[in-house]
């Protein structure tokens, strides 16, 4: 989801983006409208760069630039579960050239956290819901198992064999908290600040499990160096058809998007 200090009209937003939709609205004077954008936008990714957020932020920002006029940038800025860059969005003036590219996170730090540097629901406009991702079970090559059935029977029998990589905070981290107790198998989280370098270690072996976004895992899985196991999301995946989701291998209920 975009997000912005600044609550812009309806016709305003629909010319910006060309494809987004407004969530939210309050009134501007028609010379704002008028006048916006004249400047730079800048697009800010609270988490570190290569990851899925990233990469969509930075398509989206290629776009904006040609359909603009103006330039549209995109900054990381990592930390803290997205807490970081989401609280320089927070103090930055409301003007709408100052975006947030927020994900799960925003939604699940505020109950994670007894106080929060920033209001995560009336301190921003929504702009709009750009997409959801469901997310995929993976495991490394070296894991001897083939099917979620196998995963969790090796787990059982090697309680500290299970080494599944953590974003703390996001969906990510949601999900393998909710598989570990559903399936009732023991998994060891390792944390890392963001994607990137939690899918290059599971590379690398240095993992050998995790609850990943089903496209940032889809090339790593058709070329065999990742398998994939279950599918978080409601129904089979179209880009991985072959592979049941929790829900039909018994897990009642689960979902979970990335």
């Amino acid at each position: 989801m975009v997000l912005t200090r600044i609550p812009h009209p309806r016709h305003s937003i629909a010319w910006l983006t060309g494809i987004l939709i407004l969530i939210s609205m309050c009134g501007i004077t028609s010379a704002q409208t008028n006048n916006y954008p004249n400047q730079s936008i800048k697009i800010i990714v609270p988490f570190g760069p290569g990851g899925t957020t990233d990469i969509i932020a930075r398509s989206m920002a290629k776009k904006l630039t040609e359909q603009l006029g103006v330039s549209v940038q995109v900054e990381n800025k990592n930390g803290g579960s997205s807490i970081v860059g989401t609280q320089f969005v927070s103090k930055a003036p409301p003007d709408g050239y100052t975006l947030l590219m927020a994900g799960s996170p925003h939604a699940i730090n505020p109950s994670l956290r007894k106080e929060m540097p920033y209001d995560a629901v009336n301190g921003f406009e929504p702009v709009s819901l750009i997409g959801t991702v469901p997310m995929v079970l993976v495991t490394h090559p070296s894991l001897p198992v083939k099917t979620f059935q196998d995963f969790v029977a090796y787990g059982k029998k090697n309680p500290d064999a299970l080494r599944c990589g953590i974003v703390p905070g996001s969906g990510n981290h949601m999900a393998t908290e909710s598989l570990k107790f559903a399936a009732e198998v023991p998994l060891m989280p390792v944390p890392y600040q963001s994607d990137a370098p939690m899918v290059v270690d599971l590379l690398g072996g240095h993992t050998n499990c995790v609850v990943l976004i089903s496209t940032q895992g889809i090339s790593y899985i058709r070329e065999g160096r990742l398998n994939a196991l279950a599918a978080t999301s409601e129904e089979r995946l179209a880009i991985l058809p072959n592979i049941p989701t929790l829900q039909e291998l018994g897990l009642k209920g689960f979902y979970h998007l990335g």
